[in-house]
């Protein structure tokens, strides 16, 4: 068994912050928040290294897109990590694998798209370049450079059926689609291999570069 197994009060919180918000974490601190988590028992704790609109807010590295509304010089992960491990609590990093507002304006052809060939917002089709280019060595990158317990990869599934030509030419379907085609199983299904293999190699890329502490 693993501290995760027997760890009991794990909290997690969300911290989806969009581009145009305004005075992120202006007020944060983060040797308060830890004394708060330690006042009511917490055994471990997330911390936000990358949101469902695909900012990060950590420094360190070079892969990832830092929140454009972040304080001058502040790492919300690791004076975090810092605060929390101070009085026994972990910290969980966590990291969302598919929405992305920076992504989808520099790589509009890796956007999920519907039936009509509309794309999805910024949300991100796994059969895309994104786990190469971007969700690995940003993973890779946060293990080596901070102290984290674990990372919490969210949305390592597909959430809706995709029509971008990536993914049917996947699943052996014609480009491009047909307006309003109906999904059929190949088109529910196709992704499922895809994103189990970018959770595997996500897993061996952060154990492989977590030092040894």
């Amino acid at each position: 068994m693993t501290w995760f197994d027997t760890c009991y009060r794990k909290l997690f919180f969300d911290f989806h912050t969009h581009s145009t918000a305004e005075q992120v974490a202006a007020r944060f601190d983060a040797e308060r928040w830890a004394e708060a988590l330690a006042s009511v028992g917490a055994q471990a704790v997330s911390s936000f290294a990358k949101c469902g609109h695909g900012w990060k807010y950590y420094r360190k590295g070079r892969a990832g897109y830092l929140h454009p509304k972040l304080p001058s010089g502040l790492d919300m992960l690791e004076d975090t990590i810092a605060a929390c491990h101070r009085r026994g609590i972990r910290v969980i990093a966590y990291y969302h694998t598919f929405n992305s507002e920076p992504v989808a304006q520099l790589h509009p052809g890796w956007v999920e798209e519907d039936a009509s060939g509309q794309k999805r917002g910024h949300s991100i089709c796994h059969h895309s370049r994104v786990a190469e280019e971007e969700w690995l060595p940003q993973a890779e990158e946060i293990a080596r450079h901070y102290a984290i317990d674990g990372i919490f990869f969210d949305g390592t599934y597909a959430a809706s059926v995709c029509y971008c030509p990536a993914c049917r030419a996947a699943c052996g379907l014609e480009s491009p689609p047909a307006p309003k085609a109906p999904p059929g199983p190949a088109m529910s299904t196709g992704r499922r291999p895809t994103t189990a293999a970018c959770g595997s190699a996500s897993a061996k890329r952060c154990a492989g570069a977590t030092p040894r502490r």
